[in-house]
């Protein structure tokens, strides 16, 4: 069972932005990565680094570090920046410092589960099935596990899990998920330190569609993070382990959480 994990990337200006210039120190058991992501037609460039440690055969750390530029704020609601104290610049749509591909042309008939940690240590896990309750073929942003801790994904015969460091950043939502099904096959992403935007859930309660606009326009819940990122900068650190089963074993949890401390 292998993982493709992608060069950041953001949405800004309404175009996705892609890495450049990547440098790469390898070694034994350790990879750097250093690249860029020019903003046109700006000259300014998100700069990143990650550094990845194998700490063994199945267990890796990633320490990440991503200065976000200051960019001049535009296109704002203005009403709402009076109302705040303060401006913005709502180009920045998404953010994708670390984007892992956890399944890849699964069929649509596997169900993806999502487990984690609580702030009780309670696990507990939830089904990726909201396709089968409206018209979900795309979620673009998928944020329903709070977690101090981890969160995995499995498809029931294998599994992904991610942990983050409490020392450096850390979020109780850090690691949203983002599911596409397409011609009878679907994709799971994890994005921790993630900001991602798309299409709403969609419901079969939903008639008129009046509802579903009133909420979006109402609900500041539901607009893009990434713009609080700008002039920013993350540093994290991060666990990544494959496991077999669906749920993960108590000795994996044990390894990970010796490795954070």
């Amino acid at each position: 069972y292998t993982v493709h994990i992608n060069e950041p990337w953001v949405e800004y200006n309404h175009k996705i932005l892609g890495s450049r210039k990547i440098d790469v120190i390898s070694g034994a058991e350790r990879y750097e990565l250093h690249g860029i992501i020019p903003l046109k037609p700006m000259r300014v460039a998100i700069e990143w680094s990650r550094t990845a440690t194998m700490l063994s055969a199945d267990l890796v750390c990633f320490e990440l570090h991503v200065q976000y530029p200051s960019t001049p704020h535009r296109c704002y609601d203005h009403k709402k920046a009076r109302t705040l104290g303060r401006t913005w610049d709502d180009r920045w749509r998404q953010l994708a410092p670390f984007e892992i591909v956890a399944f890849e042309n699964l069929p649509c008939s596997n169900i993806i589960h999502v487990w984690k940690e609580d702030f009780s240590n309670v696990i507990s896990h939830y089904s990726l099935d909201y396709a089968g309750y409206g018209r979900n073929r795309f979620l673009a942003d998928i944020n329903n596990h709070l977690t101090p801790k981890w969160l995995a994904v499995s498809d029931g015969a294998r599994g992904i899990l991610v942990a983050q460091a409490s020392q450096s950043f850390s979020s109780y939502a850090f690691c949203p998920l983002r599911q596409d099904l397409r011609c009878g096959v679907q994709c799971v992403s994890m994005f921790p330190f993630g900001a991602l935007w798309g299409p709403q859930y969609r419901y079969p309660a939903a008639v008129t569609g009046l509802g579903r606009r009133a909420a979006i326009l109402t609900a500041e819940h539901l607009h893009s993070s990434a713009p609080s990122w700008e002039g920013k900068t993350l540093d994290a650190r991060l666990l990544i382990a494959l496991y077999e089963g669906n749920e993960p074993q108590r000795s994996l949890l044990a390894k990970v959480h010796e490795c954070l401390l």
